[in-house]
């Protein structure tokens, strides 16, 4: 059994909001095959979607590692602290929560404005 989405979800998915800012807001099959037969316009476009995105920081990595190819998991393994929960922006963490962002195990994090506890993630882990 294959899920499929219903339509409300499809209807505000980032790819079909993609699809038809770049005039291709057929099937999601029409649309990978326009990224193959037109691999510059395809890409250019991709360019020009992520310029206009609020968070484009935020989608685009995902979005590439998405097309990869590569076997992904649900678990995104990323951690942030909205507090409170209705923040619009993550806890800025400090040097005090090295011991705890190690603890969670993810593989990323945010937020961070100095570069001293990167620097002491790094030691634990490298």
């Amino acid at each position: 059994m294959v899920w499929t989405p219903d339509e409300s979800l499809v209807g505000s998915a980032a790819l079909t909001d993609f699809a038809r800012r770049v005039g291709h807001p057929g099937s999601y099959q029409e649309l990978w095959q326009w990224s193959r037969d037109d691999l510059e316009g395809f890409w250019q476009a991709v360019v020009d979607h992520f310029l206009h995105t609020i968070i484009p920081t935020e989608a685009f990595v995902h979005t590439v590692l998405a097309n990869s190819g590569l076997r992904l998991s649900n678990d995104h393994r990323r951690y942030a602290v909205f507090d409170p929960p209705s923040s619009a922006s993550p806890r800025v963490f400090g040097l005090e929560d090295v011991e705890a962002l190690l603890a969670t195990g993810a593989n990323f994090a945010r937020k961070f404005d100095d570069v001293r506890v990167l620097d002491a993630i790094d030691r634990h882990i490298l």
